[in-house]
């Protein structure tokens, strides 16, 4: 398997990454019943835009943009 046609699969996997974290946070957030539940909901969002950034920094730096990244 060539490296070079599998290495786009890593943004994209950190874009999804970025997606369900925010989801998440929105599910708790949505259903939230004590602090914490808020806490981890933040917690998820801070981590969502961590993914966010390193998705684009990945892509270009592996020169594997695709059309689903840029969204």
């Amino acid at each position: 398997m060539n490296l070079k046609k599998s290495l786009f699969l890593l943004p994209n996997a950190i874009t999804l990454a970025s997606i369900f974290c925010g989801f998440d946070a929105i599910r708790i957030a949505s259903d939230a019943r004590s602090d914490d539940d808020f806490f981890r909901a933040a917690l998820l969002l801070i981590f969502a835009m961590i993914f966010d950034t390193l998705d684009g920094r990945v892509a270009r730096a592996t020169k594997t943009q695709s059309a689903f990244g840029l969204q």
